[in-house]
């Protein structure tokens, strides 16, 4: 499932990318959702709900929080959804490359190169996510590494947390670990021998816990204290993985 945005206030302009998008989905065989808002407190209000968007297209003039402000609101809680902005206007550009713009359309919009940036965009979005596979029961699973909460260790299984879901595969976290850290860009920091955090899902982190965003409190066992604590600093200002 890939989660796009569209935000622009000229309503002509959020019906064409929808458009554009759904025949896209159609002709790819993949599986969108899209959001459509006119301004970008509609936008910032759905984030802070907890939506993770992994695309967003960008109005930069609109009437109401324009797109600047929201741009520089969403990078404060989301260095990794890309940003490609929709303007009659080229004037900003200083100030969009503050806020890490994945590319620039102008108006009216050009299919071919609507396409061609989309391209490139979900390329980015799947090499970022990251495809997970394990076996169980002589099946060949997968899952979307980023929306994996933890891994847990559980006697001679690890289980694999998601939002409602759960997996079960045998296999050492020690291995699990490992696996990640050399094959994914996605980091998951260990806070105790038996839990393997998504640092993307991670909400706080305290002396003695971690809060997921979904709301899970797990412990950090004093082995991975100050190792913990460290990492997820250095990834939440240095980006750092």
């Amino acid at each position: 499932m890939i989660n796009i945005a569209v935000c622009d206030d000229d309503l002509e302009i959020t019906k064409s990318i929808n458009k554009l998008l759904m025949k896209y989905q159609d002709e790819r065989d993949l599986d969108f959702t899209v959001d459509l808002f006119n301004d970008g407190s509609g936008l910032k209000s759905s984030i802070l709900k907890g939506k993770k968007y992994d695309l967003i297209y960008l109005d930069i003039e609109m009437r109401q929080m324009n797109g600047i402000a929201t741009a520089k609101y969403i990078r404060s809680i989301d260095t990794t959804v890309l940003l490609i902005y929709v303007s009659n206007y080229d004037n900003y550009l200083k100030e969009l490359f503050e806020v890490e713009p994945f590319r620039f359309m102008s108006k009216p919009i050009n299919d071919k190169r609507f396409y061609m940036f989309l391209d490139l965009a979900i390329d980015r979005i799947r090499s970022a996510n990251g495809i997970y596979c394990f076996r169980f029961n002589k099946d060949i699973l997968t899952v979307i590494l980023r929306d994996v909460i933890y891994f847990e260790s559980c006697g001679s299984r690890v289980h694999i947390v998601l939002k409602g879901k759960l997996y079960k595969f045998y296999k050492k976290l020690d291995d699990v670990e490992k696996e990640i850290s050399v094959n994914y860009s996605i980091p998951f920091i260990r806070i105790h021998k038996s839990y393997l955090v998504n640092f993307q899902q991670i909400r706080k982190v305290g002396y003695t816990e971690v809060e997921t965003k979904d709301g899970r409190i797990l412990n950090i066992s004093d082995t991975y204290k100050k190792d913990v604590r460290a990492r997820y600093s250095k990834l939440l200002w240095d980006g750092d993985v």
